[in-house]
């Protein structure tokens, strides 16, 4: 009779988690935090916009970088700070996904899917794919972490511990362990994203025991500012020249270095312009201000 009454409690508890409720990306007052080598990105939404008939959650990114040095982030009292707006995502609950429209698209593209089980393959998304390992990035583990008061599921991919890092994992309503945006870098103890925390009404839900869960302030805006979808940069990253549009007129440009250093500055007045970065590759900021007074903040790689 007992081994019955255990029988009937273990499927009982079985049917209960793979029948578990979906838990979608929220829709207001969530921000997540992760820090990636001498970056470290406070995304916060702002809230929604309209594309094509479609609602988006509008997202804001302040990002805090610190100088860089041969062998890594040498001071932590030496950073830069700047913010601009990141992009959309939406909600796909009936076939549990999730969509990202970048700034200046108006079709979006696959950011999560939450869909996948045992020996599924990670699809390709927006989030490109760095791995290490040359291992195919599979569903290794299914299962469910209570996080934010809910019981959500978790997704495992090829453990990667014998790299001193953690194995990709995907939550269910946070985005993955590596961070909301950046992309999956697999294997790689210097690249590979950590997720400090992911903070929704009030609540901190997701917490990594060496991160933070102080947003950055004095960054974000209430509203998507419609400059910061018409300025266009590109070819990012470039090897020397980058293309500046935007349908306002641009007044001046500023280029600044990692460390917030300003190394030249431009008055194109026009509404389109060419900028040869220096020499040297790296991080460059890109500070454009527009006519009516607006200011747009841009990262551009060199190699």
């Amino acid at each position: 009779m007992k081994k019955i009454l255990l029988l009937f409690m273990l499927g009982t508890m079985s049917l209960g988690y793979f029948a578990q409720t979906y838990v979608p990306f929220p829709t207001s007052n969530a921000s997540w935090i992760d820090i990636v080598f001498c970056d470290e990105h406070h995304y916060e939404l702002v809230g929604d916009t309209v594309v094509n008939g479609v609602v988006y959650r509008g997202v804001y990114l302040n990002t805090k970088a610190y100088t860089q040095g041969p062998t890594g982030c040498f001071n932590i009292n030496s950073f830069s700070i700047y913010g601009y707006y990141a992009g959309a995502y939406r909600n796909d609950s009936v076939n549990k996904r999730i969509y990202f429209l970048p700034p200046n698209h108006n079709r979006d593209t696959l950011l999560y899917d939450f869909n996948l089980f045992v020996g599924d393959t990670l699809p390709i998304s927006y989030k490109r794919i760095h791995n290490q390992s040359n291992v195919p990035l599979v569903v290794s583990r299914v299962d469910s972490i209570f996080l934010g008061g809910i019981f959500r599921r978790r997704l495992t991919f090829n453990n990667c511990s014998i790299f001193n890092t953690d194995s990709l994992r995907l939550i269910e309503g946070i985005g993955s362990n590596q961070g909301l945006l950046g992309d999956y870098n697999i294997c790689d103890p210097w690249q590979t994203g950590i997720l400090y925390c992911f903070t929704n009404n009030g609540q901190n839900v997701y917490t990594n025991t060496v991160g933070t869960c102080q947003l950055i302030t004095g960054l974000n805006t209430n509203k998507i500012s419609e400059s910061e979808l018409e300025v266009r940069i590109s070819p990012n990253p470039t090897t020397g020249i980058i293309n500046i549009e935007s349908e306002l007129n641009i007044e001046t440009l500023e280029v600044h270095s990692l460390a917030g250093n300003l190394l030249f500055t431009l008055t194109p007045l026009s509404i389109a312009t060419a900028v040869e970065l220096p020499n040297a590759p790296g991080v460059y900021f890109i500070k454009v201000h527009l006519k009516g007074g607006e200011l747009v903040v841009r990262k551009v790689l060199k190699q």
